[in-house]
């Protein structure tokens, strides 16, 4: 898959899916965990609220929409939520991806900005 796509162009769109998830994750209220100055752009790991669990997000994402994400299995659990970027991912994806984040966390009764996350996303692939 890189041979295709090129390196370069593969670590452009690593860090193009990278920052349109975290753009619309923190439009929904999610920031990235990490307030390191360099970030990976093959996985994403956003905060949660104090008082949200990692685990019935996790769930319905998968149960719900078949959207496959991670928790933290270290002194992180609970606490944070992990979407990976690297791999045949694609823009859609990206969009997909946020768009059940957000059925999801309203369905779960948070109380978020419907669309507001998808919204910050498009606008990232956009500029990118």
């Amino acid at each position: 898959m890189i041979g295709e796509e090129g390196l370069p162009n593969v670590l452009d769109r690593h860090a193009r899916h990278a920052a349109a998830l975290q753009a619309g994750a923190k439009a929904l209220g999610l920031p990235v965990f990490t307030t390191a100055p360099i970030r990976s752009n093959t996985v994403t790991v956003l905060q949660l609220p104090e008082g949200r669990e990692a685990g019935p997000i996790v769930r319905h994402l998968y149960e719900k929409h078949g959207t496959v994400i991670a928790g933290a299995r270290n002194k992180l659990r609970g606490t944070v939520i992990r979407f990976g970027t690297m791999g045949a991912v694609e823009d859609a994806d990206i969009v997909t991806d946020l768009q059940h984040l957000e059925v999801s966390l309203i369905e779960l009764g948070w109380d978020i900005e419907r669309g507001a996350g998808l919204a910050a996303a498009k606008e990232a692939l956009q500029a990118a």
